[in-house]
């Protein structure tokens, strides 16, 4: 265990942890914001892992490379040690960019074995991280998996994001738990959640903040551009980056944790596309790819889907109403392109009962 025998102490985690930030800004924001926001993600990461086992990786940015380039000096400058920063020439999305961070990590730092994923916004707490790790290290030692990966929990997903984006993102987590129990059950197994803080309801799968064992990255992240199904590539590396390492890490036979972590009450800034339009379609095609990743037919997908939507709240507002019905309908009619059904009309949604 280390040290203490209930948990990992700071040392003990210091030259096991590895950090990749994916690195991209609205271009709408200031060099001086984004320059703030990344010191900011940075401070006092050298307390809990070197300066030399993080990764910075830019999305296609010369301006956000330059503001990277810039913080990699003034550290190198003070500590004798950076972060290493990997300049991608186009912006391919935050799943490309946690990809290709995660590989140079296993390929240039072997020694890291807790590896863990914040974003560039500073909405990720540098204080969370040694509670994600001893989290995994738990689950290590009490499961002899060493195929584990540990979420950092939010509080609340409609204060961070707005309501509308928290209720869409509650949609999408209880689907795919769904989704992943039916898959699991085809094959005589079941889910473990024994480990998520919120086993009694639906773990916060879509947060960011995620820590993975070396031994489930290297499943997860080893090729995940094969299985892109019934997206596009520029969808799949945009849209997916928080469902494909659970979906991934699930079928790789990694364990789940959940770790409570601090998040702001509004976000300090967003890469997120604004407009029904946008959530139209990052939202269902991330829900079509988890049907069309698990292998779930059309028939159970609408079913797993349509238990979901009935009871949502978006259906209390008539305007989120129609942009639920338009997501459930564009889903469906995704996978059933996925399975070659042509002809196929999603079903009418069946009314809920008209009392409580």
């Amino acid at each position: 265990m280390g040290t203490h025998e209930q948990y990992l102490t700071i040392a003990d985690l210091h030259s096991r942890l590895g950090m990749v930030i994916p690195v991209w800004y609205n271009p709408a924001e200031p060099d001086e914001v984004m320059a703030n926001l990344l010191r900011l993600t940075l401070a006092d990461s050298g307390s809990f892992m070197p300066w030399d086992q993080i990764v910075l990786v830019v999305d296609g940015s010369p301006r956000v490379a330059r503001v990277a380039q810039a913080e990699r000096d003034r550290i190198l400058r003070q500590e004798g040690k950076a972060p290493a920063v990997i300049i991608e020439e186009e912006n391919h999305g935050k799943e490309y960019a946690v990809t290709q961070g995660m590989r140079w990590l296993l390929d240039q730092r072997p020694n890291t074995d807790l590896l863990c994923v914040r974003d560039a916004d500073a909405d990720h707490f540098i204080n969370d991280l040694p509670n994600l790790a001893r989290a995994a290290a738990h689950i290590v030692r009490v499961t002899g998996n060493d195929r584990v990966l540990v979420i950092g929990r939010r509080g609340s997903l409609h204060r961070p994001m707005g309501w509308l984006r928290g209720e869409l993102e509650l949609l999408q987590d209880r689907v795919l738990l769904d989704a992943l129990r039916y898959r699991l059950a085809r094959q005589g197994q079941a889910l473990d959640l024994r480990f998520c803080a919120g086993s009694e309801g639906v773990p916060d799968f879509n947060s960011g903040y995620k820590l993975y064992t070396r031994a489930a990255a290297q499943v997860i992240f080893a090729n995940p551009g094969v299985e892109m199904r019934c997206l596009e590539p520029e969808e799949f590396w945009r849209y997916g980056a928080e469902t494909i390492s659970i979906v991934h890490g699930v079928l790789g036979g990694a364990t789940l944790g959940e770790v409570q972590r601090i998040t702001f009450n509004g976000q300090p800034t967003s890469t997120f596309r604004t407009g029904a339009e946008a959530r139209l379609k990052w939202y269902s095609g991330v829900i079509a790819w988890i049907f069309c990743r698990l292998d779930i037919p059309t028939d159970v997908a609408q079913a797993i889907l349509d238990n979901h939507v009935i009871d949502s709240l978006m259906t209390t507002l008539e305007l989120a109403t129609t942009e639920l019905h338009a997501i459930r309908e564009t889903t469906l009619r995704r996978v059933a392109a996925y399975y070659h059904q042509t002809g196929y009309a999603p079903p009418p949604l069946a009314p809920p009962l008209p009392f409580l």
